[in-house]
């Protein structure tokens, strides 16, 4: 699937590879020496990242996914908060010209962005400013993290 979709990418097309992100790490080689040291571009979609696997189970699970991927070569790695950032980030990674690992949830996503979001490849964003404490999180743990900050707030 990884090779076959860099050979696609030769020959101008734009292919998107999907999958459960453990599953996608048996193409971490092909990943590596045809997509990204050629800058293929080639858009590989991960579900089930990190702990996000629902009622799939433990061999479903993925940590290293996002070490792996942001590893290599060219590649971009994405990692949307809810469905809203995910229509943005499709967006931009169709126009991106280039390899990208993009992560999705499993489990429903809450909302956090309005429609209006602004998705910029390689940007970050500030949703509450602090002075006392920092949280730093990607993909489905930002809503958990704003549940933490509600949490924690009153300590601060």
């Amino acid at each position: 699937m990884i090779s076959a979709s860099a050979g696609f990418a030769a020959k101008g097309l734009i292919p998107f590879v999907t999958g459960f992100a453990v599953f996608l790490l048996r193409g971490f080689e092909q990943a590596r020496l045809s997509i990204g040291y050629t800058k293929r571009n080639v858009k590989i979609v991960a579900s089930h990242p990190g702990l996000d696997v629902g009622p799939d189970g433990g061999s479903a699970q993925c940590l290293e996914d996002l070490a792996c991927f942001r590893s290599l070569p060219n590649f971009v790695v994405i990692s949307p908060a809810d469905s809203i950032e995910m229509k943005a980030a499709l967006k931009a990674i169709i126009d991106y010209e280039g390899p990208v690992y993009m992560r999705t949830g499993r489990s429903q996503s809450f909302p956090i962005y309005n429609k209006d979001i602004d998705f910029k490849i390689g940007k970050g964003r500030i949703l509450k400013r602090g002075n006392k404490i920092c949280i730093i999180s990607i993909g489905a743990t930002v809503y958990r993290a704003i549940e933490a900050r509600d949490l924690i707030k009153s300590e601060f």
